[in-house]
């Protein structure tokens, strides 16, 4: 049967207009009864049996070219619409098998006739003319949308649309029945359902508009309170925390966001009254760095955590933070470093200058750690650690007690040396042989032999040779007592005058 369908919708297609049954075939037109169609079917000649349904629907279509409910019917979907023809094409083809002695231009107006009388009973098929009419009501018309008496893929097109409008607030059955019943009233010749799908549509399109007006409305709504909730400086507030920076910066995104990327940068700009003063220099750096104050907020968000930390003190933790150097660690470091280039340069190892050099450089780090502890105490001069006004009074000071420490050391060494010579110099034996020689031969001039030679040695000629040997380690020791003295002197003196 479907086979049938198929082949037979061209044909329906190709109608015009015409009279009244028999009538209805034109002079020079073949003339066809119900057999032939049948002999066609059972033949299978497809071909044969689709040009006679041609002409037959050519000469049918004559009776119905005269507005009305039928001529609609005909001209409009059973000539136009396959679920029509289909219906058509079986009903003539069931008729011809039962009379098939009669005119078959008859019998097909006969079956558009009866099939208009069934179908205008049935909601899935009727047209407007029978709405509210020979008993198609709108309940039977909703009953059929949501269940379908034949089969669609998918179900009924229309019963989404339908079920939102019945679901739509001010809309309903009511909206649905009067929009119904106003457009059939003026397009009677319409099927109930094309026209039910279109007010459905239509009511659904509505709903749609006013619902997407109220999310537009909603949002915006929405959208002012964020925008104001977040146009504000957070450490104004009792959140100043990394989930707060990141519902702010989220909620800065977009054309509309400037008010709350102007609070940020605040913001950023404005940690700087929680840190030192050489700590803030450092900020102000890391914000150019990151080329601006939202930047450098976006990558403060990538960092702080956890969620309720503050954001100040995750700032204050940052290492670059950490690290700032105040203006006296940067004076110290670079007095520090003065002094190591100096001894650096240093070409002569035993010159007064590179002796003098090497000194400075062993003792500017301490000085400086030294001059940053009085500051940092505020010079107070009840702390174990003496004060000075200067780097350099620091410098000196310490310089003279490492002064102090090398000459106690080298007094020790001489006094060791001059106690034992030849135990504390390797060579020292060696050079008091040779200066107690020239005593040696003179004894030897002199004529003493043996026991009394033995003797002038060890009494006169060996202590004698010490003593010369000694002499010049006994005058540095004194040197260094008296460099010692003044050395004392100094320290004492700025220990005075620190007080």
């Amino acid at each position: 049967m479907i086979k049938l369908f198929v082949i037979l919708i061209p044909a329906l297609l190709l109608l015009g207009c015409g009279d009244s049954y028999e009538d209805l075939i034109m002079e020079g037109e073949p003339a066809f009864v119900c057999s032939q169609l049948n002999q066609y079917h059972v033949e299978g000649n497809e071909g044969a049996k689709n040009r006679l349904l041609s002409i037959v629907m050519r000469q049918t279509s004559r009776y119905y070219d005269a507005p009305g409910p039928v001529s609609d019917f005909f001209s409009n979907y059973i000539a136009r619409d396959f679920d029509y023809a289909a219906q058509f094409v079986q009903s003539l083809s069931q008729a011809c098998i039962d009379a098939p002695s009669r005119n078959i231009v008859t019998v097909s107006v006969e079956t558009v006739e009866s099939l208009y009388d069934e179908l205008s009973r049935h909601p899935r098929w009727a047209l407007c003319y029978s709405f509210g009419n020979r008993g198609v009501g709108y309940q039977e018309i909703i009953h059929e949308a949501a269940n379908p008496t034949v089969f669609i893929i998918g179900g009924d097109p229309n019963a989404f649309y339908i079920s939102k409008v019945l679901s739509g607030e001010g809309f309903g059955h009511s909206y649905l029945e009067s929009q119904l019943e106003r457009r059939c009233a003026d397009q009677k010749g319409r099927r109930i359902m094309s026209v039910l799908g279109t007010v459905a549509r239509e009511g659904y399109r509505i709903i749609e508009d006013t619902e997407r007006e109220a999310r537009i409305e909603e949002e915006q709504r929405r959208r002012a309170e964020e925008i104001a909730e977040f146009s504000v400086n957070i450490l104004d507030s009792d959140n100043a925390s990394c989930a707060r920076l990141h519902e702010q910066l989220n909620a800065s995104r977009g054309d509309d966001g400037g008010p709350i990327r102007d609070a940020i940068e605040e913001m950023v700009y404005d940690i700087a009254n929680y840190l030192e003063p050489h700590e803030a220099r450092v900020l102000d750096s890391m914000i150019d760095q990151a080329g601006g104050a939202i930047s450098f907020a976006y990558g403060l968000n990538r960092s702080c955590r956890p969620p309720h930390a503050s954001v100040v003190r995750h700032v204050q933790s940052l290492p670059d933070i950490e690290m700032a150097l105040t203006d006296l660690e940067i004076q110290v470091n670079d007095f520090y470093t003065e002094q190591r280039e100096l001894e650096s340069r240093c070409r002569f190892a035993d010159s007064e200058m590179c002796i003098e050099a090497r000194l400075g450089a062993g003792v500017a780090y301490e000085a400086g750690q030294k001059f940053i502890s009085c500051n940092q105490n505020n010079n107070n001069h009840n702390s174990e650690v003496p004060c000075f006004g200067s780097l350099e009074e620091h410098f000196e000071y310490q310089k003279d007690l490492a002064r102090k420490e090398n000459i106690h050391r080298r007094v020790s060494e001489l006094e060791r040396i001059i106690r034992n010579p030849t135990q504390e110099l390797p060579n020292a034996g060696h050079a008091i042989n040779q200066l107690a020689e020239a005593c040696k031969r003179k004894a030897i001039n002199d004529g003493l032999r043996g026991g009394e030679y033995q003797a002038y040695v060890t009494e006169v000629c060996n202590p004698g040779a010490i003593y010369i040997f000694n002499n010049k380690y006994i005058n540095e020791r004194k040197e260094m007592q008296a460099m010692l003295k003044e050395v004392d002197r100094r320290i004492n003196a700025r220990l005075e005058a620190s007080r």
